[in-house]
Protein backbone atom coordinates (compact mmCIF):
# COMPACT_ATOMS: atom_id res chain seq x y z
CA UNK A 1 0.00 0.00 0.00
CA UNK A 2 1.57 3.13 -1.16
CA UNK A 3 -0.06 6.79 -1.22
CA UNK A 4 0.09 9.57 -3.95
CA UNK A 5 -0.22 13.11 -3.39
CA UNK A 6 -3.27 15.53 -4.42
CA UNK A 7 -3.04 18.49 -5.20
CA UNK A 8 -5.18 19.87 -1.89
CA UNK A 9 -2.70 18.65 0.33
CA UNK A 10 -4.45 14.72 0.73
CA UNK A 11 -3.11 11.81 -0.44
CA UNK A 12 -5.00 8.62 -2.38
CA UNK A 13 -3.83 5.78 -0.45
CA UNK A 14 -3.45 2.51 -3.80
CA UNK A 15 -1.84 -0.96 -4.23
CA UNK A 16 1.62 -1.48 -4.16
CA UNK A 17 1.38 -2.44 -8.27
CA UNK A 18 -0.75 0.65 -9.29
CA UNK A 19 1.79 2.95 -7.35
CA UNK A 20 4.15 2.80 -10.56
CA UNK A 21 1.87 3.84 -12.98
CA UNK A 22 -0.33 5.87 -11.13
CA UNK A 23 2.62 7.53 -9.83
CA UNK A 24 3.37 9.09 -13.08
CA UNK A 25 0.46 11.81 -13.44
CA UNK A 26 -0.54 14.93 -12.03
CA UNK A 27 -3.69 13.85 -9.45
CA UNK A 28 -5.83 16.64 -8.54
CA UNK A 29 -8.97 16.84 -6.08
CA UNK A 30 -12.67 17.32 -7.26
CA UNK A 31 -15.57 19.07 -6.17
CA UNK A 32 -16.43 16.16 -4.86
CA UNK A 33 -13.62 15.03 -3.13
CA UNK A 34 -12.42 12.76 -5.41
CA UNK A 35 -9.03 11.28 -7.11
CA UNK A 36 -9.08 12.54 -10.82
CA UNK A 37 -6.77 13.44 -13.57
CA UNK A 38 -7.57 16.39 -15.45
CA UNK A 39 -6.89 15.64 -19.71
CA UNK A 40 -7.15 18.77 -22.37
CA UNK A 41 -6.93 18.05 -26.12
CA UNK A 42 -8.09 19.98 -28.84
CA UNK A 43 -9.52 22.26 -26.23
CA UNK A 44 -11.35 20.01 -25.00
CA UNK A 45 -11.30 18.90 -20.88
CA UNK A 46 -11.89 15.41 -20.06
CA UNK A 47 -11.78 14.46 -15.92
CA UNK A 48 -10.86 10.62 -15.07
CA UNK A 49 -11.40 9.36 -11.86
CA UNK A 50 -8.54 7.97 -10.42
CA UNK A 51 -10.95 4.27 -9.80
CA UNK A 52 -10.98 3.95 -13.49
CA UNK A 53 -7.36 4.05 -13.59
CA UNK A 54 -7.81 1.39 -10.97
CA UNK A 55 -9.94 -1.47 -11.58
CA UNK A 56 -12.02 -1.49 -15.22
CA UNK A 57 -16.04 0.06 -14.64
CA UNK A 58 -18.80 -2.37 -15.57
CA UNK A 59 -20.89 -0.17 -18.13
CA UNK A 60 -23.36 2.53 -16.28
CA UNK A 61 -21.99 1.61 -12.95
CA UNK A 62 -21.31 3.96 -10.54
CA UNK A 63 -18.02 3.50 -7.95
CA UNK A 64 -18.46 3.72 -4.26
CA UNK A 65 -15.60 3.00 -1.43
CA UNK A 66 -16.39 0.38 0.58
CA UNK A 67 -15.15 1.90 3.75
CA UNK A 68 -16.50 5.25 2.76
CA UNK A 69 -13.13 6.71 2.24
CA UNK A 70 -13.00 8.66 -1.37
CA UNK A 71 -8.77 8.85 -0.73
CA UNK A 72 -8.45 4.59 -0.21
CA UNK A 73 -8.27 3.41 -4.10
CA UNK A 74 -7.17 -0.06 -3.13
CA UNK A 75 -8.77 -2.50 -5.39
CA UNK A 76 -10.44 -4.37 -2.28
CA UNK A 77 -12.07 -1.17 -1.13
CA UNK A 78 -13.61 -0.07 -4.99
CA UNK A 79 -17.20 -1.24 -5.46
CA UNK A 80 -19.90 -1.36 -8.15
CA UNK A 81 -23.45 -0.71 -7.70
CA UNK A 82 -26.21 1.00 -9.79
CA UNK A 83 -27.10 4.45 -8.93
CA UNK A 84 -29.98 4.08 -6.35
CA UNK A 85 -27.57 1.75 -3.88
CA UNK A 86 -25.23 4.38 -3.85
CA UNK A 87 -27.49 7.33 -3.54
CA UNK A 88 -28.75 4.98 -0.33
CA UNK A 89 -25.41 4.22 0.65
CA UNK A 90 -24.42 8.32 1.07
CA UNK A 91 -24.30 9.42 4.50
CA UNK A 92 -27.09 11.90 6.06
CA UNK A 93 -27.34 15.36 4.96
CA UNK A 94 -26.12 18.44 7.16
CA UNK A 95 -28.90 20.54 8.26
CA UNK A 96 -32.14 18.61 8.82
CA UNK A 97 -34.12 17.94 11.47
CA UNK A 98 -32.87 14.63 12.68
CA UNK A 99 -29.68 13.59 13.49
CA UNK A 100 -30.42 10.07 11.94
CA UNK A 101 -30.54 9.49 8.08
CA UNK A 102 -33.87 9.28 6.27
CA UNK A 103 -35.70 10.98 9.76
CA UNK A 104 -37.33 14.10 9.62
CA UNK A 105 -39.86 15.85 12.27
CA UNK A 106 -43.05 15.60 10.58
CA UNK A 107 -44.57 18.48 13.15
CA UNK A 108 -48.36 17.65 12.74
CA UNK A 109 -48.77 14.67 14.91
CA UNK A 110 -48.58 14.36 18.55
CA UNK A 111 -48.45 10.65 18.42
CA UNK A 112 -45.71 10.09 15.99
CA UNK A 113 -44.06 12.89 15.04
CA UNK A 114 -40.72 10.79 12.93
CA UNK A 115 -41.83 10.46 9.36
CA UNK A 116 -39.36 7.82 8.08
CA UNK A 117 -38.22 8.03 4.06
CA UNK A 118 -35.42 5.39 1.89
CA UNK A 119 -34.72 6.85 -1.41
CA UNK A 120 -35.39 4.07 -3.93
CA UNK A 121 -34.18 6.41 -7.06
CA UNK A 122 -32.28 9.57 -7.48
CA UNK A 123 -35.78 11.54 -7.65
CA UNK A 124 -37.97 9.01 -6.15
CA UNK A 125 -38.54 8.42 -2.03
CA UNK A 126 -40.51 5.44 0.02
CA UNK A 127 -42.54 6.27 2.72
CA UNK A 128 -41.86 3.48 5.41
CA UNK A 129 -43.97 5.12 8.18
CA UNK A 130 -44.23 7.68 11.05
CA UNK A 131 -43.05 6.85 14.40
CA UNK A 132 -42.93 8.20 18.40
CA UNK A 133 -39.54 8.68 18.75
CA UNK A 134 -36.46 9.53 16.39
CA UNK A 135 -35.02 6.14 17.31
CA UNK A 136 -37.40 3.71 16.19
CA UNK A 137 -37.75 5.94 12.86
CA UNK A 138 -33.72 4.98 12.40
CA UNK A 139 -34.31 1.27 13.82
CA UNK A 140 -37.11 1.55 10.92
CA UNK A 141 -34.90 2.98 8.55
CA UNK A 142 -32.22 0.99 9.13
CA UNK A 143 -34.50 -2.51 8.43
CA UNK A 144 -36.20 -1.07 5.10
CA UNK A 145 -33.11 0.23 3.76
CA UNK A 146 -31.49 -3.55 4.39
CA UNK A 147 -34.25 -4.87 2.85
CA UNK A 148 -34.08 -2.77 -0.12
CA UNK A 149 -29.67 -2.65 -0.63
CA UNK A 150 -28.42 -6.01 1.61
CA UNK A 151 -25.40 -5.07 2.49
CA UNK A 152 -24.94 -2.00 0.62
CA UNK A 153 -27.43 -0.36 2.65
CA UNK A 154 -26.16 2.98 5.01
CA UNK A 155 -27.25 2.10 8.36
CA UNK A 156 -27.30 4.41 10.84
CA UNK A 157 -25.36 4.39 13.94
CA UNK A 158 -28.00 4.41 17.11
CA UNK A 159 -26.83 6.19 20.05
Amino acid sequence: MKKIKLTNGKYATVDDEDFPYLSRFRWICSTDQQPVREIINYKKRYIIDMADFVIQRPNRAVVFYKNGNHYDLRKENIGFSSYSIKVNRSRKRIGTTSKYKGVSWGGDSKNKPWLVYVSIYPSKTLYVGSYATEKDGALAYNEKAFELYGEYAYQNKLE
